[in-house]
């Protein structure tokens, strides 16, 4: 953005100004040069220029909850297929002997490994955590259960 001195109200001459040409300077420069007033002026016609410039200043109105979740039925669907065709890729690969598979193909086999086995970890957390909580309450008196450990058991 440029801002033309001309405008403001400093009377400081120059003499390209004299010469009627009108001197442009960056709004750093008039903002480090210039007194408050013109600072103003120019943050001022800075902010519209950019309000007027840029669309992502655009005032849209909020999605609803059907556009959101179209948007995440969408983004779920492309996961899957994603997904789909990883496995596949998987299968096709490991359907040929290990010797025909190059680097890409051997990294690809090691990945899908890596986070299978991390799953089963964190599955086998899950089911020693649920398996303490179901014998801690178990200990317990029926008549001493809360509501939740109740629905836990499931009785």
């Amino acid at each position: 953005f440029f801002y033309d001195k001309s405008w403001s109200s400093d009377n400081s001459s120059n003499k390209s100004e004299e010469s009627g040409q009108k001197m442009r300077t960056s709004l750093d420069e008039v903002t480090r040069r210039s007194s408050k007033s013109t600072t103003f002026l120019a943050h001022r016609m800075h902010d519209a220029m950019i309000r007027k410039n840029s669309p992502s200043l655009v005032v849209t109105p909020a999605p609803s909850s059907e556009e959101i979740q179209k948007r995440k039925d969408r983004k779920n669907s492309l996961s899957r297929a994603r997904a789909a065709k990883l496995r596949e890729r998987l299968k096709e690969i490991q359907g040929r002997p290990a010797s025909t598979w190059n680097e890409e193909e051997r990294q690809l086999i090691q990945q899908n490994e890596l986070q299978r086995q991390s799953k089963n970890e964190r599955a086998k957390k899950r089911a020693t955590t649920r398996r303490a909580e179901m014998a801690r309450i178990l200990k317990k008196p029926v008549g001493m259960r809360t509501t939740t450990e109740r629905s836990f058991v499931g009785k």
